[in-house]
């Protein structure tokens, strides 16, 4: 539901679907777009958890916190050990989703 909801947000445009004539030029393309859907799997919306921000997994990790975390130089491998019940996999969904956020073609801003 989450790459859905990203892909009507931000028009993503993965090549899914692979024709022989064009297979051996978009089956890397086509890989990486189905490895990053895995991934974006582990990252969850819900407004019950952490005021509704994108978290791993539903868990109380937001993905703000560990991209922090990565940002000011510690290893996966560091992470990982001072949060035992994440996975490597859930570090790389948030450096996925982080890029997929920085394709945004503009912003506005909301004034309330």
């Amino acid at each position: 539901m989450l790459l859905n909801n990203l892909r009507h947000v931000f028009r993503l445009n993965g090549p899914y679907m692979v024709d022989r004539k064009r297979q051996v030029e978009i089956s890397q393309s086509c890989y990486n777009a189905i490895m990053d859907s895995e991934l974006l799997k582990r990252i969850t919306i819900n407004p019950d958890v952490c005021h509704g921000k994108p978290t791993i997994r539903n868990k109380r990790y937001p993905v703000e916190n560990m991209l922090e975390l990565m940002a000011s130089g510690m290893t996966a491998d560091e992470i990982l050990a001072d949060y035992e019940d994440l996975e490597k996999a859930d570090l790389d969904a948030c450096l996925v989703f982080a890029a997929k956020l920085s394709t945004v073609g503009s912003v506005v801003e909301v004034v309330g």
